[in-house]
């Protein structure tokens, strides 16, 4: 859970955009959003996968 509040939300994915790469928020009590969250019910942080970049473009 990252915000509260669309409007937390909101200012969170501009920060990230500007700072990281482009994304947009998934809403959990959309359909979208709770069908991910569904899916990751109970799913360990841990699972992901990373990857190391030499060289950014």
């Amino acid at each position: 859970m990252l915000g509260e509040n669309r409007r937390r939300v909101d200012l969170y994915a501009t920060a990230w955009r500007r700072y990281v790469s482009e994304a947009v928020p998934v809403y959990t009590r959309s359909p979208e959003g709770a069908g991910v969250l569904a899916a990751e019910a109970g799913a360990s942080p841990l699972d992901a996968s990373t990857a190391l970049r030499v060289a950014w473009t």
